[in-house]
């Protein structure tokens, strides 16, 4: 019995641990190295992660917002039409 089975088998009727062992078998399980080391915006590398954060921040800020013009700009031309 390999590893993994046997850590299924020690954690049955614990669903919580059966999926971490699942995710660590597929490669899903999440890991705090998970944030990115360089994010490009503008044409500008950004390596700070505070500024990675922010620059995050501001687009989910702004998605309802960004959409909404968007939707509107689509409702005009096919008012145009």
């Amino acid at each position: 019995m390999n590893h993994y089975s046997s850590l299924i088998k020690e954690n049955i009727g614990n669903s919580k641990k059966t999926w971490d062992v699942i995710k660590e078998v597929t490669g899903t399980k999440k890991t705090k190295d998970s944030f990115p080391n360089r994010i490009r915006d503008n044409d500008i590398d950004i390596y700070q992660q505070s500024e990675i954060a922010e620059k995050f921040n501001e687009f989910y800020v702004n998605v309802g917002k960004n959409l909404a013009e968007k939707l509107n700009q689509v409702q005009n031309i096919l008012n145009l039409i």
